[in-house]
This record gives structure tokens, sequence and C-alpha cells, in this order.
């Protein structure tokens, strides 16, 4: 199967685009109008967008529309600016369900390692 894989800007915080990587199928008839937006782990302090992959392809080809966000962390700023952008992501994929072709009340969220723990404490805000 095709996945279409594209960057895209979430936010935007003290001048500079929060970026997220787009990862669905490439045949439209193949998603099931559902989005995961994808956390990444790296013990606060590393990696991006692109280190959750395989993951987010291997989902996109099951027919999930993946959004890998980047996020300010450990190295860039300090809790909960980390938090906000996530938060900023989600309300992004709900704001722009109809263009991403999902559902806005069928959104979840899923994170590893660090991302897991990013995840919980974003599903916490109002």
């Amino acid at each position: 199967m095709s996945i279409e894989t594209k960057p895209l800007a979430f936010a935007r915080v003290d001048g500079v685009d929060m970026q997220a990587q787009l990862h669905r199928s490439a045949q439209a008839d193949a998603r099931l109008g559902r989005a995961i937006v994808m956390v990444h782990g790296g013990a606060w302090t590393s990696n991006d967008r692109h280190t959750p992959a395989v993951l987010c392809e291997a989902l996109a080809a099951g027919g999930f529309t993946m959004l890998s966000l980047d996020f300010r962390d450990g190295r860039q700023g300090k809790h909960p600016c980390a938090v906000q952008d996530i938060t900023a992501g989600i309300r992004y994929a709900r704001a722009n369900a109809d263009a991403l072709g999902v559902d806005a009340e069928r959104i979840g969220l899923i994170g590893s390692s660090s991302g897991g723990h990013l995840v919980l404490l974003s599903a916490c805000q109002p």
C-alpha cells in the first residue's frame, strides 16, 4: 500500500512554526476516517517527528491518519511547554478534521517512552 507522507505546520510559537509529519494511505477509500496523534519519546530531550516513522507508516497502512508531532522538549523549554505544543497538535487535528478526512470525535493519542507520559498529561487538559 502506498503511504502519503508530508510535513505541515500545526502551530506557531515564538515566531517558529511547529512541525508535524502527516502519514496516511494514498488511497482515500482505504482510510478509516480516524486519526492518531503520535508523540515521540526521547528521554525528554531528543528525537523528533521522524523518529516513529516506521510505526506511523504501519498504522497508516492499516487505514489510520497519523500526525506525528514535533514539540519543545527539555532543550528548548520547561514544563509545560511540551504539553502545550501537543495540545495544540490535537486541536489542529480536530479543527482540520474535514481537510484531513477524519472524524474530529475519533482522534486517538499514542506516545512512546517519555512521549507516553506527555500523552497522558495532554489527555488531562481541558
